[in-house]
């Protein structure tokens, strides 16, 4: 969850760079706004799953990252953060 996190920041402290070239600055800041609110949509499945400490996080993760761009694969995975987490007894 947290490499998701740093990737996301590095992604979006890269974007300035690119964007420096634009001649009204107000259309960099919404451009990166608009960048930011579509990664935290993408990655939704994902950080629901990591917030609830869902047993199965990891995999639900890889299957939006690598599967989340068709519609399917991110509503399998958005299903999947919102099953049931099992509880682990602790072991003595």
């Amino acid at each position: 969850m947290k490499r998701s996190l740093l990737t996301a920041s590095a992604l979006l402290t890269a974007s300035p760079a690119f964007a420096a070239s634009s001649s009204n600055g107000g259309d960099a800041t919404a451009g990166l706004i608009l960048i930011g609110m579509s990664l935290g949509i993408y990655f939704l499945p994902a950080i629901i799953g990591g917030v609830r400490q869902h047993h199965n996080r990891v995999a639900i993760f890889l299957l939006n990252l690598f599967l989340g761009w068709t519609l399917l694969g991110w509503v399998a995975a958005l299903v999947w953060a919102a099953t049931q987490v099992q509880r682990q007894e602790p072991r003595y």
